[in-house]
């Protein structure tokens, strides 16, 4: 599966984009925020801001369970908002929500993959910045 992983801001810092993934693996868990690594093919990528770094990852190894893309926009009053969705090792989409307000809600898919967004917003360190999570909503897949 091919991913962009990005980390830039705008020319004068007020604004910031980051995508990074969450990659579950049989046994362990990986947080993919810089696009190295051996085995995975990097090519350039655009970025949304003037500064910073983009690069296409390509994430094929037999034992992924599921990622956890997510894409985050942080703006000048500090105010974060954005997207994450949970992919199985095919590719198909299982789950996404989004984030606004501080709050994370679920906007399609099953709910019993809410776990895997509680658990990728702590490994990426953002427990302390969301308040809520609300997985009944939205439309099932």
């Amino acid at each position: 599966m091919r991913l962009i992983i990005e980390a830039s801001k705008s020319r004068t810092g007020k604004h910031a984009s980051r995508k990074l993934a969450v990659v579950y693996y049989k046994n362990r868990k990986e947080v993919v925020t810089k696009p190295t690594g051996t085995g995975s093919r990097q090519e350039q990528g655009q970025t949304v801001y003037a500064r910073g770094q983009s690069a296409i990852v390509e994430l094929d190894a037999p034992d992924i369970e599921y990622i956890v893309y997510v894409e985050l926009v942080r703006n000048l009053r500090g105010h974060v908002k954005g997207r994450l969705q949970i992919y199985d090792r095919d590719g198909r989409l299982l789950y996404e929500a989004v984030l606004r307000k501080r709050k994370i809600r679920r906007v399609s898919g099953d709910k019993q993959y809410s776990w895997l967004v509680e658990d990728a917003i702590k490994s990426i360190g953002l427990e302390g910045y969301v308040r809520r999570y609300n997985h009944n909503t939205g439309a099932q897949l």
